[in-house]
């Protein structure tokens, strides 16, 4: 794990010292977001493909009977809450 941050943080370094030609603090900030999400894109990936089939439904069906459930409790509060005008 520590060996893979120190190769993480020394392609990070070197890619910025070697290709990036005016430095600055915004140009270092801008290159390390890009930097991160371009590898926590790429690694999420590659952990997602590696989760067998059967992992990932059971993941999927419990996140979403976590985030469906109050999201229906809500909306039916809210349509419960308001008054319908039947004209």
């Amino acid at each position: 794990m520590y060996l893979v941050t120190l190769l993480s943080a020394m392609a990070f370094v070197m890619i910025y010292g070697l290709l990036i030609s005016p430095k600055s603090m915004c140009i270092g900030v801008k290159f390390g977001v890009l930097f991160g999400v371009a590898c926590g894109i790429s690694m999420g990936f590659g952990i997602y493909d590696r989760i067998p089939r059967a992992g990932r439904c059971w993941f999927w069906t419990r996140f979403w009977n976590l985030v469906s459930i109050p999201l229906q409790t809500k909306f039916q509060n809210l349509v419960q809450s308001r008054t319908l005008v039947v004209g």
